[in-house]
């Protein structure tokens, strides 16, 4: 076992070292880090559907279609079990509980399963 651990250290460190190689060379290439511009490459992507509502505008249909139906227009729908936040959107609320009530979440989940 301390020859498998022996050998996963050593490529952790040829990797790291590998990394800096490649920072040295592209630093010594003459490459200039500017700072970013205003716009992103996602503003610069054509968006074919806009919303007749409002200002937005997707790339996909779907993804008009989902801002009709749970964003524009509309008050947010789903409420956090944990705070006062509310979301237009299930997922965006799920991914906030997670982030933000992971202790918490975690606590109730132990005492239903582990009580």
């Amino acid at each position: 076992t301390d020859e498998v651990f022996m050998n996963a250290q050593e490529a952790v460190g040829a990797h790291r070292d590998t990394q800096g190689s490649f920072v040295k060379r592209f630093l010594n290439a003459g490459f200039v880090v500017s700072p970013p511009s205003n716009t992103s490459p996602v503003d610069q992507k054509p968006s074919a559907f806009k919303c007749d509502n409002c200002t937005k505008s997707y790339r996909y249909k779907h993804g008009l279609w989902r801002h009709i139906k749970y964003e524009c227009g509309k008050e947010p729908q789903f409420q956090c079990l944990f705070c006062p936040k509310m979301c237009k959107i299930k997922t965006n609320l799920t991914q906030h509980m997670r982030l933000r009530h992971y202790q918490l979440m975690n606590t109730l989940y132990q005492s239903q399963y582990y009580a």
